[in-house]
């Protein structure tokens, strides 16, 4: 049997995760502040980071914006009420050449939570900052 590269990792990332894998929420999480590179400059701003259940292990998982969305219109906007709750991976491709994780509310009644396809007109371009 092959190893599991995903073990080496402690984050939760697109290259780890299918289309239908779905993760368990474990926490309420965490606002950290992240440095990224834009534009060749480095810029500041703040992340949620969230203990998730993948595969049988624990992984950090940062949502991107539109993601907050989708969990914050099932479940609230308090992010404790997110934990033990379920949803279901989509893999898009971002607009700046990597894949990026979409989390869809699994419980989410219809037309709870906008479907990812709306939010993001098929590719992470329109992907929105996370709200924080």
């Amino acid at each position: 049997m092959c190893p599991d590269t995903s073990k080496l990792s402690k984050y939760l990332k697109p290259e780890h995760a299918k289309d239908g894998d779905v993760i368990t929420f474990l926490d309420s999480g965490v606002i950290v502040e992240k440095t990224f590179k834009k534009d060749g400059r480095d810029e500041t701003k703040p992340v949620l980071e969230i203990a998730v259940k993948f595969r049988g292990e624990t992984k950090t998982y940062s949502p991107n914006g539109t993601t907050v969305k989708m969990l914050s219109t099932a479940w609230g906007t308090a992010t404790e009420k997110w934990v033990g709750k379920s949803a279901v991976i989509t893999i898009l491709p971002a607009n700046n050449g990597k894949d990026m994780i979409l989390a869809k509310p699994k419980d989410a009644k219809p037309g709870a939570a906008k479907s990812e396809e709306s939010q993001v007109n098929g590719t992470a371009d329109e992907v929105e900052e996370v709200p924080f």
